[in-house]
């Protein structure tokens, strides 16, 4: 199956930036996004094993044209049933599997899901008269191998009476290439008075002869046209691959599609039910495992999505995990205070496997108003050495889209040792020109436990032309805890294939990063509505463990402007572990060593607002001998705060955090605001982003600048350079306004001195303020505010600088032309000034208090040497005058 899932053609949500749904950093208490007026808000679901009895003679037989295509006249309810916010009395049946509630027929006789353009049918339409429609089994029908009829029944009495309507003998009409795949389906639609409970019951099947390999139906309910438009705003549809039986059908808040093969067919009585909500109920939507698992990986961690679907908050609602098969375990977990319409995501103690056979693992959660949605299952396969998320024997889904050139889509793996990885399994989902791609390795050192360096990256590869499976060799490359394997897309659409996950994806598991389209950091899949629900093909394979392993389970604690702990977690045999450090980008072998026998190793000797790169080993001894080195992992000390100095100027270069010294502030808390990004060049910059999970909020963050000193009566400029994010050749203007306070707070910031709502520049822009003239001496603070109006797109602020009108302005461009290096430097800088011809040269030295640490006069050759090397490990701002011109440069000094 190649179902593409992406955002609509016209203006995409996503734009490159978006976000969908946080899962990160909780455990608990999880914030569905909005839900549909027919989704799980008005609608809890079952699959469940009922009964199917014919009506035989009962009720009234419905005429209609033909078997193929046509709309019945409107039929008798019997009694009044209340759906969508509205009573009905009556319907309309379609001879393509479905009915409209009321009086007026759908918009047409021959609606039905089309497979060829992953559509469905009527829950996709626009049309006005395609509302309150219910779908037991849309696809082109026509009469089946035994006598074709529709039928309606009312029974039993007021006020518990049931309307059954019945389409009984019918088949999917055998359509180009597309066999018919159910030679024979009867299925009923249930109506209940009172309850408003709608059931989908199926009765006998026959297959048909051909598979295909499948085709698609589309099965569900709809409400209204949300914004008058194919939104899927207004469904609750059901979900199932051709393969899948349909007992594990899964129920979706939104358009996707049923498909169906002709060596899968429902056991008669086969009950899709939707309920109207009950006061206390809940339900397991999903669990999270390996698809294939082994030792390495073992003990394993699984969790799950509890979802509460009642109207009630949920005071206490246990969760049990049954692990049967290869491996018998029990375990159960409290999720307390859960709202309506939130979900829990409940990790489970963890579990060893064997070395063969397979798992069954069972979620299920105690009795309440409805028991047909509190379990979910499904299995994995142990493995000798092999890990992935896939199901197995169960084909790719889907392919991811096309993000461009150096795309990479990624999957983390946690193992407990250090290990080797010898080959990566990948799967593509649909015959393609062979692009090349490559595959990627990265530890888990990255923002947010994403990918972070790369420990691996493989020759060019070509992808085969057909759909299938491929094996990419990886030289026994060695990989330490958790570690991501990714594959780049170096030209052309790559077609990686995918396995659907409903109705999220787990979280913190699956990346993307994607430059051409605007994802220029790695992003999680599940904050990506282009990406949203897809599993990629990847699997891991592994090799001999290493004789001598690094330490595992890696972290910095402790940390201080000076020092720092490396704390972690033993490896097998004995022998010191050897941590070596230094400024980023050091040769190992040249670095300042400190080693322990046990955690934690002390790192000592370091500067203020710094970032080290870190390397572990260990030293076996004997025939073990030394480890793979392991690193680097990322140290960033902690910065002086304080009062900054005039001219102030900030570059977020050289930095792994916005600074400490500077706050940000999401002053509307939307969890939108300004973060650290990196930009073209290698430098880095701060960005805003528009809120992507509900587009009428605008902009309301802030950036404010540490202390500064200024005098009263004297004017100072705030300065900055922008640029904005452009989507499909379009512009969206972004807003920004300047103000200063006395505190780093908005009822603080009184006076404004800058504000632009038509930001459009594409590419960087330097923009000034207007004087800011303190009325009295003190410490202010100077506030960047991100107004742009909702459902923007994105906003880019770099070099931040605060300057005295009095003295010299920063000369901006010239900064950039003149180069300072070494940097990090042992004491000795040059200074390359070959941009500039002043006669009136000298250099101030100010460090991160904002004192003068040193002053000299400087020549006028074009290069020449600055000695720092009296002044302590830090970091320094280089002050150069040159005549009418001030440039600014930051120094770190590591010796």
């Amino acid at each position: 199956m190649q179902h593409l899932y992406t955002t609509p053609a016209t203006r995409p949500a996503r734009r490159g930036l978006g976000r969908l749904l946080g899962l990160c950093a909780l455990a608990l208490g999880l914030q569905l996004p909005a839900q549909a007026q027919l989704a799980y808000n008005q609608y809890t679901s079952e699959n469940v094993a009922g009964t199917y009895t014919d009506l035989g003679s009962a009720g009234t037989a419905i005429a209609t044209a033909n078997t193929d295509d046509a709309n019945s006249t409107a039929q008798n309810i019997g009694f009044s049933f209340r759906y969508n916010e509205q009573n009905f009395t009556q319907f309309v049946l379609n001879t393509n599997g479905y009915l409209r509630l009321g009086s007026a027929a759908p918009s047409t006789t021959y609606f039905f899901s089309d497979p060829d353009n992953f559509r469905g049918g009527p829950l996709d339409s626009n049309n006005a008269a395609d509302v309150n429609l219910l779908l037991p089994f849309n696809e082109d029908l026509t009469a089946g191998t035994s006598p074709t009829e529709y039928r309606v029944a009312t029974t039993g009495t007021a006020p518990n009476r049931v309307c059954t309507i019945q389409w009984k003998n019918v088949s999917d009409k055998a359509r180009g290439s597309n066999a018919s795949q159910y030679a024979n389906l009867s299925f009923q639609v249930k109506l209940y008075e009172t309850s408003n409970t709608i059931e989908f019951v199926y009765g006998p099947a026959t297959g048909g002869s051909t598979p295909v390999p499948y085709k698609t139906v589309a099965i569900g309910i709809k409400g209204n046209n949300a914004a008058g438009s194919n939104s899927a705003a207004d469904v609750l549809s059901l979900y199932k691959e051709a393969s899948t039986p349909w007992a594990q059908a899964q129920f979706v808040g939104y358009v996707t599609l049923f498909d169906i093969v002709n060596t899968v067919v429902p056991t008669a009585g086969r009950t899709f039910r939707f309920n109207t909500p009950k006061a206390n109920d809940a339900a397991v939507t999903s669990v999270f495992t390996y698809g294939q698992i082994s030792a390495q990986a073992t003990p394993h961690v699984p969790q799950a999505l509890v979802l509460n679907t009642g109207t009630n908050t949920l005071a206490s609602v246990s969760v049990t995990l049954t692990v049967s098969g290869a491996t018998t375990f029990t375990a159960t977990r409290t999720v307390t205070n859960l709202p309506k319409g939130e979900v829990a995501l409940v990790t489970f103690p963890s579990y060893p496997v064997p070395t063969s056979g397979t798992n069954n693992l069972t979620v299920s959660i105690g009795n309440d108003a409805i028991n047909g949605n509190n379990q979910q299952s499904v299995s994995q396969v142990i493995t000798t050495n092999t890990l992935g998320y896939q199901t197995p024997n169960q084909p790719s889904e889907a392919s991811f889209i096309d993000a461009g050139a150096n795309s990479e889509i990624a999957s983390k793996y946690r193992i407990n040792q250090s290990t080797t990885v010898s080959q990566v399994k990948l799967n593509f989902a649909q015959a393609n020109v062979a692009y090349p791609y490559q595959v990627v390795l990265y530890d888990t050192l990255g923002v947010g436990g994403g990918p972070g360096n790369v420990l691996y990256t493989s020759t060019t590869q070509t992808r085969p032309t057909a759909a299938g499976p491929v094996t990419v060799a990886i030289p026994n490359t060695v990989v330490n805890s958790s570690f991501f394997v990714a594959v780049r897309a170096t030209q052309g659409p790559l077609g990686l294939g995918a396995q659907i996950e409903e109705p999220f994806v787990r979280p913190t598991t699956f990346y993307v990063t994607a430059p051409s389209i605007g994802i220029t950091t790695w992003e999680p899949l599940e904050e990506d509505e282009d990406f949203y629900y897809l599993r990629p093909a990847i699997d891991v394979v592994f090799g001999a463990v290493p004789p001598c392993q690094t330490p595992v389970n890696l972290r910095f604690a402790n940390v201080t402007t000076t020092s720092a702990n490396l704390t972690f977690t033993a490896s097998a045999s004995t022998g010191p572990y050897v941590a070596e450090y230094g400024p980023v980008g050091f040769t190992p072998g040249s670095g300042t060593t400190a080693a322990s026998a046990t955690s934690p190793i002390s790192l000592t000797g370091l500067a203020a607002a710094t970032i080290y790169d870190v390397y572990i080993s260990k030293n076996c001894g004997g025939t073990a001998g030394t480890s793979a080195r392991y690193g680097p992992l990322k140290l960033t000390t902690a910065c002086q705060t304080g009062s900054g100095t005039i001219p102030y100027a900030e570059t977020f270069d050289q930095l792994a955090t916005i600074p400490c010294n500077i706050s940000v502030l999401d002053a509307n808390q939307d969890g939108f605001s300004w973060r650290l990004v990196g930009i073209t060049g290698g430098s880095n910059a701060v960005l805003y982003e528009y809120n992507s999970k509900n587009t009428s909020i605008g902009a309301d963050d802030w950036i404010f600048t540490r202390a500064l000193p200024l005098v009263a009566g004297q004017p100072y400029t705030a300065g900055f350079r922008y640029f904005v994010g452009t989507f499909n050749n379009t512009v969206f203007p972004e807003g920004l306004e300047i103000k200063y306070g006395t505190a780093p707070n908005p009822a603080a910031m009184t006076n404004t001195v800058y504000s632009n709502t038509n930001l459009t520049a594409t590419t960087f822009t330097t923009q000034t303020s207007q004087p800011i003239v303190p009325a009295t001496s003190g410490q202010y603070y100077i506030g960047f505010h991100a107004i742009s109006a909702p459902n923007s797109f994105y906003l880019v602020l770099d070099d931040l600088t605060v300057t005295g009108q009095a003295t010299l302005p920063v000369n901006q461009a010239l900064s950039r032309a003149i180069e300072a290096y070494p940097n990090p430097t042992t004491g000795l800088i040059r200074l390359n000034l070959s941009a500039s011809n002043a006669r009136q040269r000298s250099a101030t030295v100010f460090n991160t208090l904002g004192q003068v640490v040193l002053t000299r006069p400087l020549n006028t050759a074009a290069e020449q040497q600055l000695d720092l090397s009296t002044l302590s490990n830090g970091l320094y701002t280089v002050q150069l005058q040159l005549d009418n011109d001030l440039v600014v440069k930051r120094v770190s000094v590591q010796k």
